[in-house]
């Protein structure tokens, strides 16, 4: 899901009816997540090919991908949240939050962002805070503390990600949260407009780590500082490797990170569509490896 390539089965010249290729594991095992996706290229039905009856998905009784979602889910058992969200529905390429009424309309404006704003709007931020660490600390000190900061993000990303956007709720509230933290991301994972983390929400994260660095002794200001400006860089790395995740890695990248990038890709692709408790890890598989949510294959 979301390549650049069509994969193309040399059997597939030999056999024009890929059912068995799809639905067993000789090839390769797909998730049902896999034929959900494969469901929305259908254009018809062969006339003796037997047909399902009947729809007892969960999402078929509570939530219409096709109308807004955040007054389906309001309206719906806050019980029935997460088993809806689990059966993972019907993967739109896009979908409406917000009711089709005046405020809502200007709400699903401003939900929408194209990924490479992060740039413009953080990468002076970075070498502003670099230059800061420079005129009070060492090139070395520097170099290792926006290590420190490197290393930090990794960490910050895989706890987030793990205990806030994958949390268990059952109630009304926490649904919502939920929802917006990460639920609309798993229900159309290819959106392109929703997969950075919007401006008002990063301005108050960047934020908040920047007021922890104002708490540091004015001495070692410098050192904060160049922690900062490498947690924000890792940011910029991990919204852009999020983004091309989704929407194919750029071949113009050096070999091995080409590599990289195409085997943590991989790594998230499982996340989405195999097991969403497994591979919490965006940029980097070091976490999920320590603390045990790799799964076998990754």
């Amino acid at each position: 899901p979301g390549s650049t390539d069509q994969i193309i089965l040399d059997a597939v010249s030999s056999c024009p009816d890929v059912s068995q290729l799809f639905l067993g594991d000789a090839v390769h095992r797909h998730s049902p997540i896999a034929r959900k996706l494969l469901e929305q290229y259908k254009i018809g039905w062969i006339e003796s090919a037997p047909r399902p009856t009947g729809d007892n998905r969960v999402d078929a009784d509570y939530v219409d991908m096709k109308k807004a979602v955040l007054p389906q889910v309001l309206a719906m058992p806050p019980a029935n949240y997460k088993v809806w969200l689990a059966q993972h529905p019907e993967i739109p390429t896009t979908l409406r939050i917000f009711a089709p009424d005046f405020v809502g309309n200007f709400l699903e404006t401003f939900s929408r962002w194209p990924w490479w704003y992060i740039w413009p709007l953080w990468l002076p931020v970075v070498a502003l805070t670099l230059s800061w660490a420079l005129l009070g600390a060492s090139v070395l000190s520097t170099l290792l503390c926006l290590a420190s900061g490197l290393w930090s993000w990794s960490f910050l990303e895989y706890v987030t990600h793990r205990h806030v956007f994958h949390l268990e709720t059952a109630s009304l509230r926490g649904n919502v949260f939920h929802l917006f933290a990460h639920g609309f991301h798993h229900l159309a994972p290819l959106d392109s407009t929703r997969l950075t983390f919007p401006p008002w929400f990063s301005v108050v994260i960047v934020g908040l780590l920047a007021s922890l660095v104002r708490m540091v002794q004015p001495q070692y200001a410098a050192f904060g500082w160049a922690w900062f400006a490498g947690m924000l860089s890792a940011y910029l790395l991990y919204d852009t490797m999020h983004f091309y995740f989704h929407h194919g890695v750029p071949e113009w990248l050096p070999a091995p990170v080409f590599r990289y990038v195409e085997c943590q890709k991989t790594r998230h692709n499982r996340h989405h569509f195999h097991d969403p408790q497994r591979n919490f890890g965006v940029t980097s598989p070091m976490f999920d490896i320590i603390f045990g949510t790799a799964d076998a294959k990754s």
